[in-house]
């Protein structure tokens, strides 16, 4: 498992809205920007072709509930993202990510999860110093990374014995 600890936590505080995720069935994407893929169906619409068929022309398009809701992270679905680190951001890291280095801008790219998944500003580093400065999610460490796990044991052993 390579990496199971955010910096915000779960449930995202309202801020990280903006970067919020969306579960879509393609089929179902008409209207809809989606960051990252194809161009979807309803943007293939001009004017001139809803004349032609004598459809409503319908420059824009809003999904309100119940197509879009916000999903709970701790019981519902959670993403979380694959990261590639460059070599130079995890080298010295026992320095960097030492809760009095006066260097806070170069960053911390080593997950060190608050224990048992509760900040304290008091108690903020391990006893050698190290600052935590993420949170595990319970759900994706008890329930995901094992079903991933096993899924790669298959992938694997089915690799072998072809």
């Amino acid at each position: 498992q390579a990496y199971n600890c955010d910096g915000a936590g779960s449930p995202k505080p309202e801020w990280a809205d903006r970067a919020r995720k969306q579960v879509y069935l393609a089929d179902y994407v008409l209207y809809h920007y989606v960051h990252y893929s194809t161009v979807t169906l309803g943007y293939m619409d001009t004017y001139e072709s809803h004349q032609k068929d004598g459809s409503r022309y319908i420059p824009r398009f809003r999904e309100h509930a119940p197509y879009e809701r916000e999903t709970n992270e701790l019981t519902e679905a959670v993403m979380v993202h694959a990261k590639t680190i460059p070599v130079d951001q995890t080298t010295y890291y026992e320095k960097r990510c030492m809760y009095n280095y006066t260097k806070k801008w170069q960053g911390c790219w080593v997950g060190f999860p608050w224990p048992n998944g509760t900040e304290d500003k008091e108690h903020n580093h391990r006893d050698d110093g190290i600052e935590y400065n993420c949170f595990i999610n319970e759900s994706v460490e008890t329930t995901w990374v094992p079903k991933l796990e096993q899924a790669l044991m298959r992938s694997r052993e089915k690799a072998i014995s072809r």
